[in-house]
């Protein structure tokens, strides 16, 4: 039979397929034959990083077709494309910095490169590639040597590779099989995702030629760390000594001329990893692109200096990332692609001078950054925006203070942005030194302009409000640079304050002035860092006795019908550490929903603490650790799982040139999703199968048997049902007070969710997490409906039928209860566990509802990327089955999704 060409990628950490030694594909290409197989394998890139009545969906038709949701053979294989895609463009563009160098001297002639980006040594010779990351602290060293090539059980020994050649960021070593008649090339490309390696297979190992069967490079591995394969057999994380996650070889996708996705996976021997591929229909020549990549990824300036301060602040949003660099007076932009983070821009003003300090605070929300800079001597500044259209960065506008924008009031020390409103402090408001009360304005956006809001000045005698601001929706904050015990300086030793201000339509009022707690110890610096999720507030505390011992902490506060109350007060070390009276410390804290990050200075070696909460309940889960970074004065930010850390004195590119690193929080989830997912895996109902009788049923009155997992649940009462159970501090009268009924319906939701009662209402598409609601409102009959969001939002690609333009389409599992499945259930990641086929052999061809509660895949649509509005929400689907009805926004059964809060 006739073979056809096969490209195989496995993608880690954001590399996959490049250019040659010039850059460009026809170089690349002038290495192999016009047809090949590439099996692009593992992005192995070296870096620093360490969630009612019946439901039915009118014109759904899955039990009259049988259909692939996706129309793709592979999860996420169009996704995977367009990644591929993404690296070989970055791959291509590395500059000079990333060319490899001859090495002559020794008794081995060999190449090494430097990768700038991830800070990679990687040295080539005829026995293979020996990668070390640098470090500030310690170094993790991996060795690799491609030892045997042929089928199962039947490996070839390759012999050994001739010198290494070398040109621009690519380097080749060429192994030969004589006595099996093989070939591979193993080559090399040094870029901003990494060091990426291939192999060029010229041809099948003659085992694979007559018969069934699959390929296999067997990969020798040495170095002082150990691999430990995951659980799917799709990637590898190399361990230290100590156990942490050093380096991950990751993220495998097979992949033909076609675009079909074929099967391929990772093994592990004592000393080797193998990658297996069913080449059944497979064209050669093949090759193999992996890249080398790690658990924990560090940000770099691309071009860091001593003493920039990179990582003086930082924010991030969703993909997208801003590093404040203090004294090389940048902001810069990095955007996520898959797990790699990549440099997307430099933001520098249009009018900057030397010393404005441009990037001492950073703020972003979707499209928009702000960056403020505040001048010194001169001690007046400004804010900047900036808007992303496409992957384009813009100035948009410069914000100053309308009352005397020349004033000596350090405008732009701090920033904060919501949505359409951004927060600026000038904490030297009234004041050339520290004793006026500070302030902070208000900026709201119509259309593309910006407009001074309101001025927020607070009620009591204080001073520096503004040094730190918080903003979320309709809630603002400052805080201020405080001391409430010692007299250390005129004017620093009045009470430290917090005040809280709320918008009503646009007038904004003050809502509550906050104060540290009364304890044991008695001095604080409290309000040094701010941050706000719906109703929580964190707040940064210095914790101390004069000359004495030292704690960072936060102070939790939460609201609750318009009342602030506190909630916790939460330690980053649990030992007290000597300093000079609280000066030597401060404290940055990030909070999201559930989760919050404490950071700060130097705290006995202890990086950032998590903490997650359940209920009103706050616990410490783990301390974020990395063998790579300074931790002198950590600066956190926090966006749904990923936390970007600080370190503006890390020294790895040259003394406080900075960091900033990236890391994935484990998921803390929501009270009523553990419950939900407790009760669907295991309840009675056995998947795809008529239980008689049924003890999973949708069906009034709703109850619950947590004993045996059986009960009665309509779409609201499982979400209801499951809260109150999971969280203890809930009753059916705190629910009755708040929503008017213990189980309140699906249309009485939405109601609540629209009106922010006790939900956070969430607008764009990657906002979405784990455990929120989407709640259905059919205002032409009927209850309406509701979904938990069991799983982050996925892009669909192709597109399923009907198609709206100017959208883009995203599966989103949940979990609900209901008599309609949402789809089919051919693929059990995306189909319906309810789905009952009436021909197993034909799973789709007519069939039935097990109705009750059960996971199912839901399709929504948001404006594509590019355009106006990207990402917000237009409408909803019932299934991924083409042609299930389009439901927008504007149409008789419009949608919400919100988030608890409480």
């Amino acid at each position: 039979m006739d073979r056809l060409p096969i490209q195989v990628r496995v993608i880690g950490s954001g590399a996959a397929h490049a250019a040659g030694p010039s850059g460009s594909t026809t170089d690349r290409e002038s290495h192999m034959p016009r047809h090949r197989t590439s099996i692009h394998a593992l992005l192995f890139c070296i870096t620093a990083v360490t969630s009612c009545s019946a439901e039915v969906d009118p014109a759904s038709t899955d039990s009259d077709e049988e259909t692939r949701p996706h129309g793709q053979q592979g999860p996420d294989a169009a996704s995977l494309e367009r990644r591929a895609a993404f690296i070989a463009t970055v791959q291509r563009q590395a500059s000079s910095a990333y060319n490899v160098s001859l090495n002559t001297a020794g008794a081995r002639a060999g190449v090494s490169a430097l990768n700038p980006a991830h800070g990679l040594v990687s040295e080539f010779t005829s026995a293979g590639v020996a990668v070390t990351r640098e470090s500030s602290v310690s170094a993790g060293r991996i060795t690799m040597k491609l030892a045997r090539y042929g089928c199962e059980g039947e490996l070839v020994p390759l012999d050994v590779a001739a010198e290494p050649r070398g040109s621009n960021n690519r380097v080749e070593l060429r192994h030969l099989a004589r006595s099996a008649g093989l070939s591979v090339t193993e080559w090399y490309l040094n870029g901003p995702l990494g060091l990426e390696q291939g192999f060029s297979l010229d041809s099948p190992p003659p085992c694979r030629r007559d018969g069934e069967g699959k390929v296999e490079l067997e990969i020798a591995l040495g170095g002082d760390l150990s691999p430990e394969l995951s659980e799917d057999g799709q990637s590898v994380a190399l361990l230290d000594e100590a156990g942490a996650a050093v380096l991950r070889y990751a993220d495998l996708v097979v992949q033909d001329a076609r675009g079909s996705v074929l099967p391929a996976e990772i093994k592990l021997s004592d000393a080797s990893l193998s990658i297996v591929v069913d080449d059944t229909g497979a064209a050669y020549p093949l090759e193999v692109d992996p890249l080398i990549a790690t658990e924990q990824h560090v940000l770099y300036a691309s071009n860091a200096a001593s003493n920039d301060g990179f990582g003086w602040s930082v924010a991030i949003s969703g993909n997208t990332a801003v590093v404040g660099s203090l004294d090389a007076e940048a902001a810069y932009v990095f955007v996520r692609n898959g797990a790699s983070w990549t440099q997307a821009a430099v933001l520098t003003p249009s009018d900057g001078l030397p010393g404005d300090r441009f990037g001492a605070s950073v703020a972003i929300d979707g499209d928009t950054i702000v960056v403020g800079t505040f001048s010194y001597p001169a001690n007046h500044g400004a804010a900047y925006v900036f808007a992303r259209s496409g992957n384009v960065w813009q100035e948009q506008q410069k914000l100053v203070a309308q009352d005397n924008p020349r004033r000596d009031n350090w405008f732009g020390y701090a920033v904060a942005i919501s949505g359409s409103t951004i927060m600026v402090g000038a904490p030297y408001d009234s004041g050339l030194t520290h004793d006026g009360p500070g302030a902070a304005y208000i900026f709201a956006r119509s259309g593309a302009a910006w407009a001074q809001q309101a001025k927020l000045v607070p009620s009591t005698d204080t001073f520096d409000q503004g040094s730190t601001v918080a903003l979320d929706g309709d809630t603002a904050a400052t805080g201020g640079e405080c001391d409430d015990g010692v007299d250390f300086n005129a004017g620093w030793d009045r009470p430290c304050q917090v005040h809280v201000f709320a918008r009503a339509g646009s007038t904004w009022s003050e809502q509550a002035v906050l104060y540290p707690p009364i304890g044991a110890t008695p001095h604080y610096r409290f309000g040094a860092s701010l941050s706000l999720s719906a109703e929580t507030l964190a707040v940064g505390t210095t914790v101390y006795d004069e000359r004495g011992p030292d704690r960072t902490a936060a102070v939790v506060f939460a609201r609750s019908e318009g009342a602030w109350t506190q909630q916790a007060m939460l330690y980053r070390n649990e030992v007290d550490t000597p300093d000079y009276g609280g000066w030597g410390r401060s404290a940055s804290v990030a909070v999201s929903g559930d989760r919050l990050i404490l950071g700060g200075s130097h705290d006995g070696g202890q990086g950032p603490r998590i903490f997650a909460r359940t209920g009103g309940v706050w616990t410490p889960q783990s301390k974020v650790e990395s063998s790579t970074w300074n931790t002198w004065d950590v600066r956190v930010a926090l966006s749904g799982d990923t936390l970007i850390a600080g370190t503006w004195a890390d020294g790895v590119r040259g003394e406080g040139a900075g960091a900033a690193h990236v890391f994935q929080v484990k998921e803390v989830l929501p009270a009523h999703l553990v419950g939900a997912r407790a009760f669907v895996e295991h309840a009675a109902d056995t998947p795809f199968v008529l239980d008689t009788p049924d003890t999973n049923r949708f069906a009034t009155p709703s109850s619950i048997n947590w004993t045996n997992f059986t009960g009665t649940t309509q779409g609201a009462s499982l979400f209801a049902l499951s809260l109150l159970h999971e969280d203890p501090t809930l009753t059916t009268s705190i629910l009755r007070g708040w929503w008017g009924s213990t189980s309140p319906t699906s249309t009485s939701l939405y109601g609540h969710v629209v009106a922010g009662n006790h939900f956070k209402r969430i607008s764009k598409i990657g906002d979405i997490l784990p455990g929120d609601l989407l709640v259905i409102n059919y205002t032409d009959g009927g209850s309406g409906h509701t979904a938990i969001v069991d799983a982050y939002p996925t892009a669909i690609a192709p597109a399923i039928e009907p198609v709206v333009s100017g959208t883009t389409q995203y599966s989103l599992r949940v979990i609900d209860s209901t008599s309609t499945a949402h789809g089919c259930a051919t693929d059990p990641s995306t189909g319906d566990t309810r789905w009952v086929p009436a021909d197993p052999t034909k799973p789709c061809r007519g069939g039935s509802t097990d109705g009750g509660a059960g996971r199912g895949t839901m399709r929504l649509y948001a404006i594509s990327p590019g355009q106006a509005n990207a990402g917000d929400l237009t409408g909803y689907s019932w299934s991924l089955t083409p042609s299930s009805a389009y439901f927008p926004q504007t149409g008789a059964r419009p949608h919400a999704i919100g988030r608890l809060v409480r």
